[in-house]
């Protein structure tokens, strides 16, 4: 969380710190937020709602996160952001922010870099939903939930992380119905691949993820392969 340390080096994060249940909606779309939240901790959904009620996950906030930005300061947001877990955020009035920022080219940068990596997972999630099919999808999503978590690709057999969703969750990230995301999960279950229950993923098979996932084992940085 490069960018919540070296904003710890300025602020207190932790004293100003908000607890924010799971399931709460930290903003929602169509608001004008007046201050940028930094996630501490815990998951938070970004989502998209159409006006027929269904929903889009486009993406997911973990620690290190910075939301609120928008195109312009007056702009309502085009998401919403709800809480999955319980969340503990920092929130930073927006002009206070901005003024540390245009006097911290370091945090410029860290922020630049930020926005890089969520535009290559946007277009990496893009493409995973146009291009794969169900059973690809899940392994790319997991295997990015789990880099993203751990900051590595999986090594080792049997190794484990918290992922707090649920199948109708990632069926609102990848396009695909509860029903669809329950067999598929339980292919790669029997196929011995993954394994997830109780918010618990359990990575079976390394290799056999990442050949499912269409990602290759042998890669200089994880991260950069799956856009964080």
């Amino acid at each position: 969380m490069p960018i919540s340390k070296e904003l710890g080096t300025i602020v207190d994060l932790e004293a100003g710190a908000r607890v924010i249940p799971a399931g709460t909606d930290l903003y929602r779309q169509g608001d004008i937020c007046s201050t940028y939240s930094i996630v501490l901790s815990g998951w938070i959904a970004l989502s998209v709602l159409l006006d027929d009620g269904s929903c889009q996950i486009v993406d997911f906030a973990l620690p290190g996160a910075i939301l609120g930005f928008q195109q312009a300061p007056d702009a309502p947001m085009y998401h919403s952001a709800r809480c999955l877990s319980v969340v503990r955020v920092y929130a930073f009035p927006r002009r206070k922010l901005d003024i540390i920022i245009e006097n911290n080219p370091r945090l410029a940068i860290l922020l630049c870099r930020q926005i890089t990596a969520n535009e290559a997972r946007a277009h990496d999630h893009l493409a995973n939903i146009g291009l794969r099919d169900a059973r690809q999808r899940i392994a790319h999503l997991i295997l990015e939930l789990y880099v993203r978590v751990r900051g590595r690709l999986p090594a080792e057999h049997g190794e484990t992380i918290q992922l707090p969703l649920s199948q109708g969750q990632i069926g609102q990230a990848l396009g695909l119905t509860y029903v669809h995301v329950c067999r598929m999960l339980q292919i790669l279950r029997e196929q011995k691949i993954v394994k997830l229950a109780n918010h618990r993923l359990e990575v079976i098979d390394p290799e056999a993820l990442m050949a499912t996932a269409g990602i290759e084992y042998e890669v200089p940085r994880a991260n950069s392969i799956l856009g964080d």
